[in-house]
């Protein structure tokens, strides 16, 4: 079992935040494109008015990456991983996966970076190496040994976490 527990670094929670306005923003844009089609067709066979529902889009759109003020909805406290369950915490969330569904780990050197392989896509599992109070890293690394992935230099230097949503 390995525990990893206490207030990330800023480094640690910008990989979430940045993945989280990421997929919003995507999610936001698929939903105003569906959106947008029957709004041009209520406008041609009803009314003109319909128009004013497509600024309204462009701005669900605009404004879905915005973070939360209270960065307790998105980043966790306290990670706990055992053979079979992964559970990420929060006073705000609780999050649990199974640890068969980790399809990477992107180790970037103060932190550890989880992609799934199934939907919904899940953002909140970064572990930052300092945090671990259960178990050790070496260990950490051999139990996940086939699945972990050096960040490349470039990915470290520009800030930019590949999405598992790509």
């Amino acid at each position: 079992m390995f525990q990893f527990d206490g207030k990330m670094a800023q480094q640690a929670k910008q990989h979430i935040i940045k993945a989280n306005r990421k997929n919003a923003t995507r999610v936001a844009f698929v939903l105003a494109i569906i959106l947008f089609i029957p709004t041009i067709v209520l406008m041609f066979l009803i009314n003109w008015s319909f128009v004013l529902i497509i600024p309204v889009l462009f701005l669900f759109v605009a404004c879905s990456g915005i973070p939360p003020k209270d960065e307790s909805l998105i980043v966790p406290d306290k990670i706990t991983i055992d053979e079979e369950e992964m559970t990420s915490q929060s006073s705000k969330f609780l999050v649990l996966k199974n640890t068969s569904d980790v399809k990477t780990i992107i180790d970037y050197g103060d932190c550890y970076v989880f992609h799934f392989a199934t939907l919904p896509f899940v953002f909140s599992f970064v572990c930052q190496k300092n945090l671990i109070t259960k178990g050790t890293i070496e260990d950490f690394e051999n139990f996940f040994k086939d699945k972990i992935q050096r960040a490349e230099r470039q990915e470290k230097e520009t800030g930019d976490i590949p999405s598992s949503a790509d």
